[in-house]
Formats: C-alpha cells, sequence, structure tokens
C-alpha cells in the first residue's frame, strides 16, 4: 500500500463511514466513485478493499490517538490526565458518535 496524497486521503476519510459500515461493502470502484476519482488511482495506492480498510482504519486510530495524546497535560495528576483523555476520545469517534456514550459511560460525566 503505498501512501495516498492528502487531498485523497481526506476524501476517502470523509467517506469513511459508508465504506466501514455498508454491507456488503462496497467495491473498490464504488469508492473511487465516492471521492471523485479513477479506478486506477485507487488501485494504484490500494491493491484491493482490504489495503484500503487499513489505510482508513490506521488513519483514523492515529488521530485518536493524536486527539487523547493533545488533550492530556503530562505534569497534570493521573486523574485529571485520564478524565483529558477520555473526554478527547469520543470527539475523535465522530463517524460513530452512538459509540461515544459507551466510551465514558463507566466513568461517569467526564467534566464532574
Amino acid at each position: 500500500m503505498k501512501n495516498p496524497p492528502a487531498d485523497l486521503a481526506q476524501r476517502l476519510l470523509d467517506v469513511s463511514e459508508h465504506v466501514l459500515h455498508t454491507d456488503p461493502p462496497p467495491r473498490l470502484e464504488d469508492v473511487a466513485q465516492l471521492v471523485g476519482a479513477s479506478r486506477a488511482t485507487l488501485y494504484y495506492y490500494f491493491s484491493g478493499r482490504e489495503d484500503l480498510l487499513t489505510f482508513l482504519l490506521t488513519a483514523h486510530a492515529k488521530r485518536g490517538a493524536q486527539a487523547v495524546q493533545a488533550a492530556m497535560t503530562p505534569s497534570d495528576p493521573p486523574e485529571p490526565r485520564l478524565r483529558a483523555m477520555v473526554s478527547a476520545r469520543p470527539s475523535t469517534s465522530a463517524t460513530t458518535p452512538e459509540h461515544a456514550p459507551a466510551c465514558s459511560a463507566p466513568w461517569g460525566p467526564v467534566d464532574a
């Protein structure tokens, strides 16, 4: 898998909800049409659907990790750091807001 240019990567991330949650999963040709790219372009960067899914999941995980890291202040005690991490994580899950309450439910309201 090659890294796609930033503009294509963003367009792919913009349609990732559809790509990740459609049953049956869309073909690479369908995804190309969704993002306004040619089929050949997507096949240049991804050998197939599995490569594309790996790219999308990795990109979302990286963004989530960056948001969590940015929310924390290393010098804070453990509890405020944990609260910052928990509150930052759901905001990175904008594509799956139904999962956000489950992420923070065990700790109660984050702003308490």
